[in-house]
C-alpha cells in the first residue's frame, strides 16, 4: 500500500470528492454515510467487506515519470485509496492499485477476510477495472450481467455531474410536459420543471415525479427501471456535449502527425497507428450518433405524437442500449486523456520522431489495441458483457512487506 501525502501541493481526498465526475470517482465513504439507514446499503454491498465497502476509487491515467507508470500499463486504471481516518479526509489515505500483480496479497495483508467472501470482493475489483469509466449506468449493467447482486443506492450521479447537467435536464423535461399537457396544469408543471429534474436526477423514487409516470404511462415498478434507463441516456447524451470540443482537437493532432518526418523503418507503423486511431474514433463517433438518433426518434413520437410506447420499449431496453454507449463512450474518454497526456498541448511537430514513436506505442499498449489490427487485448471493455469475473487465486501464506510514498 502507498500513502497518499497531503503535504502542500498535493489533493486532499475531500477535494478530490467534492468536485469529482460520476465517471472518474466512486465514492464509497460518502454514500455510506448517507445510506447509514438504508438496510438495503447493508444488505446488498457492492463490496462483502465493510472496509473495502468504504473506500473511494478512482479511475486515473498512468503517465511516464509517475511512481506507478509501467509501459504495459492501460490507458485508465484503478486506484482503491482507504482513507486514514473516516472523520478526517484531509488527512489522506492509502491506495493499492487494481492492476497490480500482488492484489491478492495486498487485498489479504490490508483486510482481515476471516468469514467473509473474498474472491467475490476481487472478483468485483476487476470487474470495475475493466471499465473504461466508473459511471453509474455502465457500472450497474457490468455488475449485474456478471451476477452481482448489488442495491440500486451504489449507482448514482456525483454532486458535480448532477449541477452541471440541471439545465440540460430540465429542458428536455419542459419539453416533455409542454407537449404532453395543455390548459393550466401544464404552466404549473412546466414551473417544475427544475424541481422535477433534480428529482430525476437523485433517487428518481419521489412521488413528485408521478406527473411524468402519468405522461409515460407507466406502472410504478416500470417507471423506476425506465427513469433509470432515461437518466443513463441522458447523462450519455450531456457527456457527448461536455467531450466534443476535446475530441475534435484530438482528432485534429492525430490527423496532423506528419508521417514525412520519421524513418523508413518507422513511417510503417506512425501510418499504421494513426489509421488505426481515427477508425476505432470513427466507428464509436458512428455508433453513438446512431443511437441517439434512436433516442431522438422515440422522444419525438412520444411528445409531438403522444405516442409513448415507442419510448417505453427503448427504456425497456436500455441496460442493453446505454452499456454499449458507455462503454463506447468510456473509449473515446480515454483516447482524449491518454493522447493529451503522451502529447502534451497535443503537438507532435515540436517533438523528436522517436518520441512519438514511443508514445504511440504506449498508446496503442494502454488502450490495449494490437499493432496492425483493430482488435483489442484482454482489457477491453467488451470483455466484461456476458462473461463471468475470473475468479481470483486464493493467497498463500506470505506475507510480503508493502511499499510505502509520501
Amino acid at each position: 500500500m502507498r500513502a497518499l501525502s497531503t503535504v502542500s501541493g498535493v489533493q486532499s481526498l475531500r477535494s478530490i470528492t467534492a468536485r469529482s465526475s460520476s465517471a472518474r470517482v466512486l465514492d464509497l465513504h460518502q454514500l455510506a454515510i448517507d445510506a447509514a439507514e438504508n438496510p438495503d446499503h447493508r444488505g446488498r454491498p457492492m463490496f462483502a467487506h465493510p472496509v473495502l465497502n468504504r473506500t473511494i476509487i478512482v479511475k486515473y491515467h498512468p503517465r511516464p515519470g509517475d511512481f506507478d507508470f509501467r509501459p504495459d500499463r492501460r490507458a485508465v486504471g484503478t486506484k482503491v485509496i482507504f482513507p486514514f481516518d473516516a472523520g478526517d479526509l484531509d488527512l489522506g489515505g492509502q491506495y493499492l492499485l487494481v492492476d497490480e500483480p500482488d492484489l491478492v496479497e495486498q487485498v489479504y495483508r490490508q483486510l482481515d477476510y476471516a468469514g467473509i467472501d473474498m474472491e467475490r470482493d476481487l472478483a468485483v475489483l476487476r470487474v470495475i477495472d475493466s471499465l473504461p469509466t466508473l459511471d453509474p449506468f455502465l457500472l450497474r449493467e457490468a455488475l449485474a450481467i456478471n451476477k452481482f447482486d448489488v442495491s440500486p443506492c451504489y449507482f448514482r450521479l456525483s454532486p458535480a455531474d448532477q449541477t452541471e447537467m440541471l439545465a440540460f435536464v430540465a429542458h428536455q423535461v419542459e419539453t416533455l410536459i409542454d407537449l404532453c399537457f395543455s390548459g393550466p396544469e401544464a404552466g404549473v408543471l412546466a414551473g417544475k420543471a427544475e424541481r422535477l429534474s433534480q428529482l430525476l436526477l437523485g433517487d428518481g423514487d419521489s412521488p413528485e415525479l408521478e406527473p411524468l409516470r402519468e405522461a409515460m404511462r407507466l406502472e410504478a415498478g416500470q417507471f423506476a427501471r425506465s427513469i433509470f434507463a432515461w437518466k443513463a441516456l441522458l447523462y450519455y447524451r450531456w457527456r457527448s456535449r461536455i467531450l466534443a470540443p476535446e475530441l475534435k482537437e484530438t482528432r485534429r493532432s492525430i490527423a496532423g502527425v506528419d508521417v514525412s518526418r520519421f524513418e523508413s523503418h518507422t513511417a510503417p507503423f506512425v501510418s499504421k497507428t494513426i489509421a488505426q486511431l481515427e477508425a476505432m474514433i470513427g466507428e464509436c463517433e458512428r455508433r453513438i450518433a446512431h443511437m441517439f438518433k434512436v433516442y431522438d426518434d422515440v422522444f419525438e413520437t412520444l411528445t409531438v405524437q403522444r405516442s409513448p410506447e415507442p419510448f417505453r420499449k427503448l427504456l425497456a431496453d436500455g441496460p442493453r442500449l446505454f452499456a454499449r454507449l458507455g462503454e463506447r463512450m468510456g473509449r473515446l474518454e480515454q483516447v482524449i486523456s491518454y493522447w493529451r497526456h503522451q502529447f502534451p498541448d497535443r503537438r507532435t511537430r515540436q517533438m523528436p520522431p522517436d518520441t512519438v514513436v514511443e508514445g504511440l506505442r504506449n498508446l496503442l499498449g494502454a488502450l490495449s489495441i494490437r499493432p496492425g489490427g483493430v482488435g483489442a487485448g484482454r482489457h477491453a471493455a467488451g470483455a466484461v458483457w456476458g462473461n463471468e469475473a475470473e475468479p481470483p487465486a486464493r493467497p498463500d501464506s506470505r506475507r510480503p512487506e508493502f511499499r510505502r510514498a509520501g
